[in-house]
């Protein structure tokens, strides 16, 4: 998600210098939390919908701009309903302050929903915060007020951040900005090199590219959910706990704190991979081929359903790679808990074991032709 931040620009505890005093307020929101886990460019700048509505007119001298009422009141409904399902924190009287006042953005191009609304939540303690807004780039609007307006200034990973600079001139390098974000808590803090993006030379940094790309987050987040709901489905009539236990996984990682949790994690992930294999080929005695097929070989069980689904080697192949690169997943998080890695490190690996667990399941679905065999369970009295 693209998520824009506001902040009311006029507000007297501000004392004139705002950025300063909302900096320090959203980056140490993150940087107190032990769960949110960023890896994003974030934009600064001041919304400037009445500038960008005006009137223009050409004249001997050059051009003058003229207020348009009509049309800034109606990008403003735009901007708050673009005609697309968007997440949004603003109430009436902040709504307000985008009419009447100077409005303040930090603006974070890939940020995901559960660290966007903590982050919100925190920052609502503060008089001169308006509310949050998720960005659509489709609508022409957002790519005029956000996009297009606000300054790329920062790459934050973690509890480290990059201070942009042009990469042409050393004096385009901040030091007293660098200090200041020092002093906010960071654990690093360098300068990264734009070298032209985002900038009139940058040919990727126009309208059109922004709603491909917007297109293509929309299509592939409906095409992973899409997968996420045919595992649960379709193996809820084989496996009917799966859904419990991969909800008690993602509980867990979302939970997570210190790298025992993300342990917890990995535990889970195997436990969901070893149950759908219990459920579609219990344990049983070896093959004639010697292939072992006992209650801890649930790999072999896994392949030994393949056979007896008479799937293509092509298929073979894909669940042989499937459960052995979740393994070694599994395991490589395992091993980092076990040297005690930082948190930081774990959660990425413990995100990645829930994502190939999915993908897992996926896979083996793959190889069932037909429907699962439906599992009746019942309380017994």
């Amino acid at each position: 998600m693209k998520i824009a931040f506001h902040f009311d620009a006029d507000n007297e505890e501000l004392g004139g210098y705002y950025g300063l005093p909302i900096r320090r307020a959203l980056f140490g929101a993150i940087l107190k939390s032990r769960t949110i886990d960023l890896h994003t460019k974030v934009f600064q700048g001041d919304v400037l919908l009445a500038m960008q509505t005006m009137d223009r007119e050409k004249t001997e001298t050059g051009e003058t701009h003229h207020f348009n009422k009509d049309r800034f009141l109606s990008a403003i409904q735009t901007l708050l309903a673009p005609g697309s399902h968007i997440w949004m924190t603003f109430s009436e009287k902040t709504v307000k302050k985008l009419l009447e006042g100077n409005v303040f953005v930090l603006l974070f191009e890939s940020i995901s929903f559960r660290d966007a609304r903590e982050i919100d939540q925190v920052l609502h303690v503060y008089p001169w915060y308006l509310g949050a807004l998720q960005i659509d780039d489709t609508c022409p609007v957002h790519w005029v007020a956000y996009a297009n307006a606000m300054v790329a200034s920062y790459r934050v990973i973690g509890r480290n951040i990059h201070l942009f600079w042009d990469g042409i001139c050393d004096d385009s390098k901040d030091e007293g900005h660098a200090e200041e974000l020092t002093e906010v808590g960071f654990a690093s803090v360098s300068y990264e090199a734009l070298n032209g993006k985002f900038s009139v030379f940058d040919k990727y940094h126009d309208y059109q590219q922004a709603c491909r790309v917007a297109e293509l987050g929309t299509a592939l987040s409906d095409a992973l959910g899409t997968m996420a709901d045919q595992v649960i489905t379709r193996f809820s009539d084989a496996a009917p706990e799966l859904g419990n236990k991969l909800w008690s996984a993602i509980r867990t990682y979302e939970r997570a704190e210190v790298p025992e949790d993300y342990a917890q994690v990995a535990t889970s992930c195997r436990r969901v991979i070893e149950y759908v294999a219990d459920a579609i080929f219990p344990p049983a005695d070896p093959a004639p081929d010697g292939r072992l097929l006992g209650p801890k070989h649930y790999r072999n069980r896994l392949l030994a359903f393949a056979d007896e689904e008479r799937v293509s080697d092509t298929n073979l192949d894909l669940i042989c790679a499937s459960t052995d690169l979740l393994g070694e997943q599994l395991e490589k998080l395992g091993s980092l808990v076990n040297k005690g890695v930082h948190a930081e490190v774990t959660r990425h690996e413990a995100h990645r074991c829930l994502l190939r667990t999915i993908m897992a399941l996926d896979d083996i679905l793959s190889l069932k032709r037909g429907p699962l065999e439906v599992r009746t369970t019942w309380d017994v009295a």
